[in-house]
């Protein structure tokens, strides 16, 4: 993290005194004192005309096939090589006694099949490290493209993993983030003790979606149970703004809940396919594209009743 720091020190020291300083924290100040901010990708072109140019960015422009594409292209790229995953910190066994954090990032949650598939985070800073250009470019984007899990029994991995040794703890990436996930065992942890996060979301004022890991253990969910939960949930957290993503393992389930109801159900069928229900006018959940109506999945004991018939 130091040698980061140091790099980063020198980048802004290396200017021209005419131009533009980059400082510490992603923002930028002109010359006339007004200042702004960088690192968002719909910024991007604000971003590169702010930057100053000196003649390592010029002759990284002209010889970089990355950096001669347009920036559309190029946003879509950082999109796809630092977004979409699910990124947890969790222990793992050194030897036979010893444990030690560490951060993982998942393509996908555990509900899918591919999640086993682990890529190293560290390699997530990877491109803000190559020139200022793409430092200006990407510093941020892990931040904005990814989720950030928690456990809501254990809220300290939840706030360590904003602050592991693998980011530069500083507020402007904090307030970078747009999405966390919780795991949750049971709907009464929510509904009848009232566990929910215990830390600040103030610390995270772009935050517009919460992922919730959830498994209802032996009675299939129906609408109004799930309803129910995010409900308080979101009445404990106080941000009706939100929106709540509800991943229910079991089931292959993820109800989509906003603006105070379930808004879309999203259910996964093999081989690799899902299916998204939405409500009609008339009140019937329907399959967007076959117009297929929704119908709720046997809970664990009628499975069994099943069987044994």
């Amino acid at each position: 993290m130091e040698a980061l720091k140091r790099k980063l020190d020198a980048l802004t020291t290396n200017d021209d005194t005419t131009t533009d300083k980059r400082t510490k924290t992603g923002n930028y100040t002109e010359s006339n004192g007004s200042t702004g901010k960088y690192g968002s990708a719909g910024d991007l072109e604000t971003a590169l005309d702010k930057m100053s140019v000196n003649s390592h960015t010029k002759r990284n422009q002209a010889k970089s096939p990355l950096l001669q594409l347009p920036a559309e292209v190029r946003v879509r790229i950082y999109e796809y090589a630092l977004g979409g995953l699910h990124i947890y910190e969790t222990r793992v066994h050194i030897g036979s006694t010893h444990m030690k954090n560490r951060i993982v990032a998942f393509e996908k949650t555990e509900l899918f099949p591919d999640a086993s598939r682990l890529i190293p985070v560290k390699d997530l800073l990877q491109f803000s490290k190559v020139c200022r250009q793409l430092y200006c470019e990407t510093s941020l984007l892990p931040f904005q493209l990814n989720v950030y899990h928690g456990i809501y029994r254990h809220p300290e991995m939840f706030s360590s993993s904003l602050s592991s040794p693998w980011i530069v703890s500083e507020r402007w990436q904090r307030e970078a983030i747009t999405a966390i996930s919780l795991q949750y065992g049971e709907a009464r942890d929510v509904i009848i003790w009232g566990a929910v996060p215990r830390f600040n979301l103030d610390d995270l004022p772009k935050l517009n979606t919460i992922f919730i890991t959830h498994s209802f253990t032996y009675n299939a969910p129906s609408l109004y149970d799930i309803n129910r939960f995010v409900e308080s949930f979101v009445e404990h957290i106080q941000r009706s703004d939100l929106t709540v993503r509800m991943e229910i393992i079991e089931y292959g389930w993820t109800c989509v809940w906003k603006s105070g109801k379930i808004h879309q159900i999203n259910i996964r069928t093999p081989p690799n396919m899902v299916l998204t229900f939405q409500e009609d006018d008339s009140g019937t959940w329907r399959e967007i594209t076959t117009g297929e109506v929704y119908k709720a999945p046997e809970s664990k004991r009628q499975r069994l009743r099943n069987k044994k018939v």
